[in-house]
């Protein structure tokens, strides 16, 4: 007699749809905010070093507007020098910024991968020999044992191999609507298997930096 345990297939079906769409979402300039807003907040150093270059750069720059170049080209040549460094030395502190950022958006993403699988993993060790679903004699042909492994009975389809489908089927139909996975994001690289591209995560990083340490 066929018999369906419902709460282990509807509970799958949701961790896994979950992690999938986890694993497509474009969440690395969220992530970023949050490293960010915890900078300003708990006022860390390289924050503090990469806001204090736009004010100075601004009135650099207001003071070489007020200036004729034919002149005073000495002390306009002089001004354009300190700014140029000023600007260099901005570049840079907004790239450590970024680094930092990035290291905090890595830590977090990989926090995040072991806390979903491991608990993907703890799942299905504690129902390994839970079945799904159970069929009728016979009924899955040569493939009942494949199915029902690890442990659970003959006839049966085990969570492990629910759990398959499960992944299959939403990667499918994320795929179906055109949810395309995050092909250079930290976490689609990680929960969806795509690969991570540093360079775009990189990227994607330093455009979300704070307004004030932003050139003015």
């Amino acid at each position: 007699m066929a018999h369906i345990d419902v709460f282990l297939m509807v509970s799958t079906l949701v961790i896994t749809l979950f992690i999938e769409l986890l694993g497509r979402l474009q969440i690395i300039s969220g992530v970023s905010k949050v490293y960010y807003y915890l900078a300003r907040k708990l006022g860390w150093k390289k924050l503090k070093i990469a806001c204090k270059y736009p004010k100075a750069i601004k009135n650099f720059q207001t003071e070489l507007s007020g200036i004729n170049s034919k002149e005073e080209f000495s002390r306009w040549a002089k001004l354009n020098r300190r700014l140029e460094k000023l600007k260099k030395e901005h570049a840079e502190a907004k790239k450590n910024l970024t680094i930092e950022a990035v290291k905090f958006q890595i830590g977090l993403s990989i926090a995040i991968y072991v806390a979903l699988y491991g608990f993907l993993i703890t799942w299905a060790l504690l129902y390994r020999s839970s079945p799904t679903f159970t069929l009728p004699p016979g009924f899955l042909g040569p493939f009942e044992s494949f199915l029902s492994m690890p442990g659970s009975p003959l006839g049966t389809v085990s969570l492990v191999a629910w759990l398959f489908v499960c992944k299959r089927v939403c990667g499918w139909m994320f795929r179906r609507f055109k949810f395309s996975k995050q092909s250079s994001g930290l976490f689609g690289g990680l929960l969806g298997g795509s690969g991570l591209d540093l360079s775009a995560i990189f990227q994607a990083t330093s455009t979300v930096l704070p307004p004030e340490a932003q050139s003015m």
